[in-house]
């Protein structure tokens, strides 16, 4: 990903963030003419259409097992899966829901936040909450870190809380806003995103264990992070995979962490975070977002960041700019490389209003399914030598409800014969 910088569109709130309109066409992202036209990634018409809610639908969780919660403005969160075509279960909320997350070891359990300004952790089986925790604001964004230990809740002038799963007790926070300046009273946090960093280099996006978190957290804080209560009967959560961690509660004991997190606010601001010691390693500019729940999100091998914006472009930026980190803060040789102004982007929708209201990296796994399907490559490939192809296939959504397919032309040259199938900076649209 690369080779174009600026982006394009303009259309932002704010007149010191606006792009220019006249940035020539990306370079390397095409959804691809002619013989590549067999590159689906979808499947065809939807498999399942769901209709029950009665007001926009905010969030929207996977289980491992294919069931499917989406959290509404009708107060409401919704269970489905893939083999029925009607809701299986609904779960009220006194205010609107706008996060849902399934717990990513005892998928029995899920988070839930909104307007009310509470964390539920609830129980599928029983369809009742077993723990919760009252937040200082309303919660925008809401997520368990990947080993299940912890609650992460995003409020709505930017701050972002950690609890324990296990009692929901505080455990810290950060501030995710600028210090200075019009914005410095905060934004919504409209998305979370984990990754990891290994020492050894290799990166995974919202998976894997992580580092020990900093001692510095203030655990005895609760006060200053609401109340909090816990179900009759309450589970232990994800202690099987926290390798003897306990989140929360003593002091005594360390808990472990995914080492950074990706924040989205409405400042039109994206910001990483080590979680070893909470600070700020990168700040990432350029897209619009002032009034969406845009979340940006993280390519599989951890080396791309993507994001809609409000101004009808995608903007991909390197994870770490200037080389990648082997810890948290620890692969920075100075502090003036902690803002990355200068993303990838390509527009990719005039409809009115011109918003990309979701934009991401096709997993690897149907990338390859892709490829092979379309007779591009055979089973016998070596996936493993050809490009990053956990960032060479976007997906994204604007405001009218069309979907789009994009596939990196760089990525697809390394692994086709070039004088076979040529891109020549054609475009067509697939899966519109």
């Amino acid at each position: 990903v690369g080779g174009f910088r600026g982006g394009g569109g303009g259309g932002g709130k704010k007149k010191k963030n606006k792009v220019p309109t006249n940035s020539p066409p990306h370079p390397n992202y095409h959804s691809v003419p002619g013989a590549c036209a067999k590159l689906n990634l979808f499947s065809g018409p939807p498999i399942r259409t769901y209709t029950d809610h009665t007001a926009d639908v905010i969030s929207l969780s996977w289980s491992r097992t294919a069931f499917l919660l989406s959290a509404s403005l009708d107060k409401t969160v919704r269970l489905w899966h893939v083999s029925r075509s009607e809701c299986l279960h609904l779960f009220q909320h006194s205010d609107f829901v706008t996060s849902v997350d399934f717990h990513p070891v005892e998928d029995r359990y899920f988070l839930s936040g909104g307007f009310d300004k509470k964390l539920r952790i609830w129980s599928i089986p029983d369809g009742r909450v077993k723990e919760w925790s009252q937040a200082p604001e309303m919660v925008t964004s809401a997520k368990f870190t990947p080993n299940g230990l912890m609650v992460v809740a995003g409020l709505y002038h930017g701050q972002v809380y950690f609890y324990s799963t296990e009692g929901m007790r505080y455990y810290t926070q950060v501030d995710a806003k600028n210090r200075h300046g019009s914005q410095s009273g905060g934004k919504k946090v409209t998305g979370l995103e984990f990754l990891r960093r290994n020492p050894g280099g290799g990166t995974a996006s919202e998976s894997g264990r992580g580092s020990n978190a900093s001692s510095r957290s203030s655990r005895d804080s609760s006060s200053s992070a609401g109340s909090s209560g816990r179900a009759e009967g309450s589970a232990s959560f994800g202690r099987s995979s926290s390798s003897g961690s306990s989140a929360g509660g003593s002091g005594r004991q360390s808990t472990m962490f995914l080492e950074q997190l990706l924040i989205t606010t409405n400042d039109s601001r994206l910001r990483l975070y080590g979680l070893d010691d909470y600070s700020m390693l990168q700040k990432y500019k350029g897209l619009v977002n002032y009034s969406m729940q845009i979340s940006a999100s993280i390519s599989g091998s951890g080396d791309y960041v993507i994001s809609g914006s409000e101004n009808g472009h995608v903007y991909i930026w390197e994870t770490l700019a200037g080389g990648s980190a082997g810890g948290a803060s620890s692969g920075f040789k100075s502090a003036k490389k902690d803002r990355n102004k200068k993303p990838t982007s390509f527009p990719v929708t005039t409809c009115a209003p011109p918003i990309v209201s979701a934009a991401l990296f096709a997993p690897l796994k149907a990338v390859r399914h892709a490829l092979l399907a379309a007779d591009i490559m055979d089973g016998g490939s070596n996936f493993d030598t050809a490009a990053d192809l956990s960032a060479s296939m976007v997906i994204c959504a604007d405001y009218a409800g069309a979907l789009q397919v994009y596939f990196r032309e760089s990525a697809y040259n390394e692994v086709v014969e070039i004088n076979k199938i040529d891109l020549g900076g054609l475009g067509m649209e697939v899966g519109e």
